[in-house]
């Protein structure tokens, strides 16, 4: 365990040694890892289960994981720049005090089973094709978050999005981030309490469940204008 700890480590791509590690459910194990307050440059993953490691104030940079699963998993204070996932599963991880999203880390075909965000700070992550399932997302500010073709289901309670960082600032801190245009993002299985949107960010292709209980609205700004001018008469 310590030896495959030093390769990841170590960084470039794991295949190069696979044939020291054991496979379940055809993907390598690497169950049980701990790289707890490691720094992880430029590793490349495929196919591999993380389930059960320690990533907690861990530092991952521009690294690529592929086709990974990740279960119970300890993300907490976790400080992520520029990476990929693609096509991972987190399931039931902690991601309490993380950092997600720095120099736009993307998530492609990615889903989120049951995972506990409690004081995530998000910088601005690209999300497309995700799943968010049951997890606690809980007064959050996405920040410059984008997301596309993404679909969330269960409580979503204090949450605020935005099409783009709110201080000119920030871009010049963080980089510019992708715009956020909400495209074909679904809120059909969720169930929506205390949200915000603002800094442009775009509802047109947003669904929404139709039961009555939620309604969507265009031309605000001069639906606003026509009431306060019916206020006036």
């Amino acid at each position: 365990m310590k030896e495959i700890e030093r390769l990841l480590l170590k960084g470039g791509e794991l295949s190069s040694i696979i044939n020291s590690i054991e496979f379940v459910e055809g993907k390598l194990d690497l169950r049980g890892l701990d790289l707890k307050t490691k720094t992880i440059c430029k590793l490349k993953v495929c196919d591999a289960d993380f389930s059960f490691s320690m990533f907690n104030d861990c530092w991952v940079e521009k690294s690529l994981f592929e086709r990974c699963y990740f279960e119970k998993v300890d993300f907490s204070s976790f400080s992520d720049h520029g990476n990929i996932f693609k096509e991972c599963v987190f399931n039931n991880c902690k991601f309490n005090g993380a950092v997600v999203g720095y120099d736009g880390t993307k998530f492609l075909e990615c889903e989120f089973i049951q995972c506990n965000f409690t004081k995530a700070i998000f910088i601005r992550p690209e999300f497309v094709d995700v799943f968010f399932k049951n997890s606690r997302i809980k007064s959050l500010d996405f920040n410059a978050s984008s997301f596309e073709e993404c679909d969330f289901e269960g409580q979503l309670n204090d949450i605020w999005f935005r099409g783009g960082f709110p201080l000119k600032s920030d871009n010049k801190e963080f980089g510019t981030p992708k715009k956020n245009e909400m495209k074909n993002v679904s809120f059909v299985n969720a169930e929506l309490h205390d949200l915000t949107f603002s800094d442009h960010c775009n509802l047109l292709n947003v669904e929404i469940n139709t039961s009555g209980k939620y309604y969507k609205f265009d031309r605000w700004s001069e639906r606003l204008l026509l009431m306060k001018e019916s206020i006036s008469n």
